[in-house]
Formats: C-alpha cells, sequence, structure tokens
C-alpha cells in the first residue's frame, strides 16, 4: 500500500531526482525490541535487534536489484506457514546473499503484484528453469533460459541480472569452491 500511495503523492512544487521518487522495502520476521529508549531528558520509540538491521540490510539491496519489495526466506515461509492466500501478490526468489553483519547465508524474494507487472506464467517457469541451472553451475543453458524470460516478459531486471551474470561466467567461470551466494560488504 506504501509503494501504490507514492504513485499519487503531489510531488507539484518539489525538486525530484533524475529518475524520480522511488522507495524500497526490506521485509524480515523475526524477535525486536521495540519502545522508548533513552533517559527522561532524551528519549526515542525505536525498533532493534538482529531482525530490524536484517530488514534494512534488505532494503538497501532492493536498490541493486531494482526491487520495490525484497523479503527474507524466513517471510515467506511464516506466510505459507500459516497458510495465508496471497492472491494480489506473489513471491519470486532472487538468490541467497550475506549482508553485512551477517556471517551466515539469507535467501530473498522479489514481491510481485500485478501493478509492478507481473511475469507471465510462461517467464516465471523460464526463470525458474534459468535458476536451476545457474545453480548447477551450468551457465551456457542457464542463459538461454533468462534470455527467454527476458523475451517473453516487460522489462524485467533480475532475469536481465542473471542473464548478464551467467554470460560474463562463460567466458570467465567463478571459482570451483564458490557457493553461489553473493556478498555485500556495504549497507
Amino acid at each position: 500500500a506504501m509503494s501504490h500511495a507514492l504513485s499519487t503523492l503531489d510531488t507539484s512544487g518539489i525538486r525530484l531526482p533524475p529518475g524520480g521518487l522511488n522507495m524500497g522495502i526490506g521485509v524480515h520476521f523475526g524477535d525486536a525490541i521495540v519502545g522508548t529508549i533513552g533517559s527522561s531528558t532524551k528519549f526515542d520509540y525505536t525498533v532493534i535487534g538482529d531482525s530490524v538491521n536484517l530488514a534494512s540490510r534488505l532494503e538497501g539491496l532492493s536498490k541493486r536489484y531494482k526491487a520495490r519489495i525484497i523479503v527474507s526466506e524466513c517471510v515467506v515461509q511464516e506466510i505459507n506457514r500459516l497458510k495465508i492466500q496471497h492472491p494480489h501478490f506473489r513471491f519470486r526468489e532472487i538468490e541467497e546473499v550475506i549482508v553485512k553483519g551477517k556471517e551466515e547465508p539469507t535467501r530473498i524474494h522479489l514481491v510481485e503484484d500485478e501493478a509492478s507487472g507481473w511475469l507471465s506464467p510462461e517467464a516465471c517457469d523460464l526463470y525458474r528453469k534459468g535458476i536451476s541451472m545457474y545453480r548447477l553451475r551450468n551457465w551456457k543453458t542457464a542463459a538461454e533460459y533468462f534470455r527467454a524470460a527476458v523475451d517473453k516478459s516487460q522489462p524485467d531486471s533480475l532475469a536481465s541480472m542473471y542473464l548478464d551474470r551467467c554470460l560474463s561466467f562463460q567466458a570467465n567461470p567463478p571459482p570451483a569452491d564458490w557457493d553461489l551466494v553473493q556478498r555485500y560488504e556495504s549497507k
């Protein structure tokens, strides 16, 4: 709702950056401390904890992946566990990442809805097959699937990103012991 409301915001009289006004959202599920923190003379209502930090890092990744909303695997699992029906949005796997301040990888997903222009079922299937081939390090076949997904969809930054990676890996393969996890040292 926040993301959709952004498009209705009256920006007349405001100098906007060249790309316009946009937002990224990161969501993670876990424990946090919520409340007023400080002393009687200076205090603030805030949220702190490892879960909050990870959500913040996911928000930062939304720019890198050109995604409005990125959620962690924990969010997807919790929604599935609660059997929440979500006919108006769906998740598409991006990849595993290790963000600054973490040691373990987190699988992340893009949240898609009609307004953001979801992929056709055929393009989704091609994307999933590309991910499968990517995990097997079959860069050539993965690139073919991602190229077909790009051809079948509206501009798709994820399939395009993977296509570029696979083409690069065909020319310069990554080390054989690389675990396919993307590591980000900045916020």
